[in-house]
């Protein structure tokens, strides 16, 4: 998820307009700047009233909405469930997540869609589901998550490992870089899409992680603040010499 806003004189627009040239399936949240903003309104990417394209029309909207400047930023992603997420965390002024969604380039979709897509912050105050292997493993496969998992058709991004099972599906598991109980995000930028055995030596910090040896997708930004958290942790274990039972 991408953040564009303009600091003083300082276009934000050329970065802005980039990520939507090179994400045209992904989904942006014009917002006002501050957490009292009443307005978020979702849009795909290639929108022309947020590419300059359209002008909004009797709406009490102005030219200047396809800009990073005049009190607006925006709030990109190529998963509309991480942009709901944001919304409800950064723009609680708003009930439904959204303030609307545009007419023009989604159509049929509706807040309803939506309602049900909120991931939670399963590691918090919430049971998450158990799946036995040889000992319990807290499994939490939040939208985000599927999601990532989707992007990859489970394909493992370590190792290429992809696991069919017997009624032909296939398996993957989604690891948080940053994990969760630690303060880390449920976004797709701290979400790796592993195979189990990679899933447990990923938990346990008993492998680095390095950016050019992972397989990616370009509309799979991979947060290297989350890759720094995963390999000081890592280290700190080796120093230490820890051994983890």
């Amino acid at each position: 998820m991408r953040v564009f806003e303009r600091h003083g004189d300082t276009d934000g627009d050329a970065d802005f307009f980039h990520w939507m040239n090179t994400n045209q399936e992904g989904y942006v949240v014009n917002t006002g700047r501050g957490k009292d903003s009443t307005k978020a309104v979702l849009h795909r990417s290639n929108c022309g009233h947020i590419s300059g394209v359209t002008l909004y029309k009797g709406a009490g909207l102005s030219q200047e909405d396809h800009h990073t400047g005049k009190g607006f930023i925006k709030v990109c992603s190529v998963f509309p469930e991480e942009l709901l997420a944001w919304c409800s965390k950064e723009r609680q002024h708003i009930e439904k997540g959204f303030s609307n969604i545009c007419r023009d380039c989604l159509p049929k979709v509706s807040q309803g869609q939506f309602k049900d897509l909120t991931p939670i912050a399963s590691d918090i105050n919430h049971p998450s589901p158990r799946v036995v292997f040889s000992t319990y493993r807290i499994l939490r496969d939040t939208v985000v998550a599927k999601r990532v998992k989707q992007l990859y058709a489970d394909k493992c991004q370590i190792c290429g490992c992809v696991i069919e099972l017997a009624n032909g599906r296939t398996y993957s598991e989604a690891h948080h870089i940053h994990p969760l109980g630690k303060g880390g995000p449920d976004s797709a930028e701290n979400i790796l899409c592993v195979c189990p055995n990679h899933h447990v030596l990923l938990d346990y910090y008993a492998i680095s992680l390095d950016l050019s040896e992972l397989s990616t997708n370009a509309s799979h930004r991979i947060g290297a603040e989350f890759l720094n958290h995963h390999n000081n942790e890592y280290r700190s274990l080796i120093a230490k010499k820890k051994v983890w039972y």
